[in-house]
């Protein structure tokens, strides 16, 4: 198998090269600079093509040459969502690639409904638009929050996280980078429907807690204090997005905790739909492995 990887130079792209190329696939780049990669990846490459932009369509239409699937795997951004997953999705119907990966690995889109979350209405304006228009069905993976975007830390003073109602409650699903390509790349390989072309929709996991869980763990292995801070109710949070949505309505990134608040709230980050038992491929990474492993935590 030819695959192409999409964004091949980003953390998480390197990631899913390295574990196909260890189960065998053959693996082509397609990024802006290949002087990004780690030596273990360019040097085993199939070929890497470079692209100006995500609208490159010249890059686009070589790179996707002979491939027998493709993973896109852009980073969050609600322009890649919509218009880098559609032109990729054109460039696969134009190379009859029936095996596409789109650029998701999200939280839960499934649950809410646009504008619920606004950097996701992109994402969901593209699977209806490729449901609506094209001949590939493409693949989504849904793997909650990376474990490696969790926890990040001020210059000063503790971590604090602000939640509304009940969240502290509700299970928020988290997932390693390297859980996430190892599972990838296996139903890539295995899962029936993505070999027949069918696509779906796939959900993993390396585990769920609660902030308070998160909290506790993190003060446990790392020693320093998670504060949650409780903001009020459901009609708090919605207030609070509001009134963080009016200083700018098209700056998403100005209101995400905002919104992702409201949504926490209302327990839908909460995964409804079976999530795949793949630990035969790699046993899912818990919270206390990731930060020892990420703080350098000496075990004793």
């Amino acid at each position: 198998m030819l695959l192409l990887i999409i964004g091949i130079t980003g953390d998480l792209g390197q990631r899913l090269a390295r574990e196909a190329m260890a189960r065998g696939v053959q693996v082509r780049g397609l990024s802006r600079n290949p002087d990004k990669l780690k030596p273990e990846i360019s040097e085993n490459l199939e070929s890497f093509v470079c692209s100006y932009a995500y609208n490159d369509i010249s890059a686009l239409d070589k790179a996707m040459a002979g491939v027998d699937a493709v993973i896109c795997a852009y980073t969050t951004d609600s322009i890649l969502y919509l218009d880098g997953n559609l032109a990729v999705l054109r460039a696969t119907e134009r190379a009859g690639v029936k095996i596409f990966f789109a650029s998701s690995f999200t939280n839960d889109w499934t649950n809410i409904q646009r504008g619920d979350f606004p950097l996701y209405d992109p994402l969901i304006s593209f699977v209806d638009q490729a449901e609506l228009t094209s001949s590939v069905n493409p693949i989504y993976i849904i793997n909650g929050t990376f474990a490696e975007w969790l926890f990040h830390e001020p210059t000063d003073g503790p971590i604090k996280r602000t939640y509304y109602g009940r969240a502290d409650e509700f299970k928020a699903s988290w997932t390693t980078m390297d859980d996430a390509a190892a599972y990838t790349i296996e139903i890539l390989l295995h899962n029936p429907d993505v070999q027949e072309g069918r696509g779906g929709v796939f959900h993993i996991r390396s585990g769920e807690h609660t902030l308070r869980e998160q909290a506790e763990i993190f003060q446990n292995i790392t020693g320093k204090k998670l504060e949650l801070i409780n903001g009020g109710d459901l009609k708090n949070a919605e207030e609070a997005l509001e009134a963080a949505r009016k200083k700018d309505h098209r700056d998403l990134w100005g209101y995400l905790l905002e919104a992702s608040s409201v949504v926490a709230a209302k327990g839908l980050w909460e995964f409804k739909k079976p999530v795949l038992n793949l630990d035969h491929v790699r046993k899912p990474t818990t919270l206390e492995e990731h930060l020892v492993q990420r703080y350098n935590v000496s075990k004793t």
